[in-house]
């Protein structure tokens, strides 16, 4: 007979709540599980920000975290994309593609993308 993959249980932090079945063959509560997802995202992000310097490297813009993002300088020795799926990878792996990239504030990214700083050299480069 096989388990249930999902399962009501009560949560000592959440309360009354949907708990699903993990691999490892034990439930866990489907909200701390997201938070917990969540928060290592956030550190990892951290990580790649001060790895790339902290600032963006066009315009020094280092208010806002999720402003920042790396940038392929040469989008043809690209291996993954940093954003989607490289915080799931190993961090020896993820600081070799982090070394092929810079890092640009949203706004600078886009104009990077769109010509207008091309290979991500701004105005004062």
């Amino acid at each position: 007979m096989t388990q249930s993959k999902f399962k009501i249980k009560v949560c000592k932090t959440h309360g009354k709540t949907e708990f699903v079945l993990e691999a490892r063959g034990y439930y866990r509560c489907k909200k701390c599980r997201s938070e917990r997802v969540s928060e290592k995202r956030r550190q990892t992000k951290q990580k790649v920000i001060e790895y790339l310097g902290g600032k963006c490297s066009i315009c020094g813009y280092n208010k806002c975290n999720s402003a920042l993002e790396p940038h392929h300088e040469n989008p043809d020795e690209k291996e993954f994309a940093i954003s989607k799926n490289g915080y799931c990878r190993s961090w020896k792996k993820v600081t070799v593609e982090l070394d092929k990239c810079i890092l640009l504030c949203a706004n600078c990214h886009r104009e990077t993308h769109t010509g207008e700083y091309p290979s991500g050299k701004g105005p004062n480069c």
